[in-house]
């Protein structure tokens, strides 16, 4: 028996080096794997997402359905700080999902076919959990559907092969650190330095934390894209102190929070 991949579906995210989405599977559903056993066609995740592959009846029997064929897929997360790495507006995951489908959708110059209508994943993906409760599960992020061509196995065209794609943006968010001084003898005059690839960051404000504690507080001007590896490194200076100089840690992705601003903050807290 000759097996033959026809479609492959990738999710991919710019946080990432490579490109492929890590955080991610794909996982077709129950109905679908029935489906395709029907159809003599298979499937097999990958590193970038999941392939499908059909034998030498698979046209024959596709063709013959009287119904269109639909194949239904879980886009599921692997990673519980996926939507904090994400450039999508936080939403609650018990009503809301994200789903996309290859109604419509033309290939682009390099002949992939993006199952969303602008160039990454927004808010305007996603719907209502309503729609299909019971094919959810507790990490499912996103359903996909994809339609075979049925006409042109009656034809007797054969199967295109087709590489379907789901892009996802990285999230941009200003870096904000809280220093606590171990010497409370006086106010340092910390400043936090970009070496190689340049960042700027703010003037330190003294303020006041929700516990009660005072600290240093300096925030980036603008803000910086989340990525996987960085070009460039932080070391924070007391400008009152000549010998005085440390390495920063890049933000920890749980202390993300909304400000009052409507802008996503990375806080991180240092004792120094």
């Amino acid at each position: 028996m000759t097996v033959t991949p026809f479609i492959e579906i990738n999710s991919k995210h710019n946080y990432f080096a490579d490109g492929d989405n890590k955080w991610s599977s794909i996982i077709p559903s129950e109905e679908t794997i029935k489906t395709m056993q029907e159809l003599g066609m298979f499937s097999k995740p990958n590193e970038k997402g999941i392939v499908l592959a059909h034998n030498e009846s698979s046209m024959d029997l596709l063709g013959s359905r009287e119904t269109e064929v639909i194949l239904t897929f879980r886009l599921n997360s692997k990673d519980d700080l996926f939507y904090n790495r994400t450039d999508l507006s936080y939403f609650d995951n018990s009503k809301s999902i994200l789903e996309f489908d290859n109604l419509d959708k033309e290939p682009s110059d390099n002949g992939i076919i993006l199952l969303h209508e602008a160039e990454y994943v927004n808010k305007e993906d996603l719907q209502s959990c309503d729609t299909n409760p019971i094919f959810l599960e507790q990490n499912t992020i996103g359903i996909i559907s994809i339609k075979l061509d049925a006409e042109s196995a009656r034809k007797n065209i054969g199967f295109e092969f087709k590489t379907y794609e789901i892009r996802f943006n990285r999230r941009k968010v200003f870096w904000r650190y809280y220093i606590m001084p171990s010497d409370q003898t006086g106010t340092p005059e910390f400043e936090i330095l970009s070496i190689g690839k340049e960042h700027a960051f703010d003037k330190s404000t003294l303020v006041t934390l929700e516990n009660g504690t005072q600290a240093i507080e300096i925030c980036s001007i603008d803000p910086i894209d989340l990525e996987e590896h960085y070009d460039f490194s932080l070391s924070l200076r007391d400008q009152n102190a000549s010998g005085f100089k440390i390495n920063l840690p890049f933000p920890n992705l749980r202390g993300l929070k909304l400000g009052e601003d409507h802008q996503f903050y990375a806080n991180s807290y240092m004792y120094v």
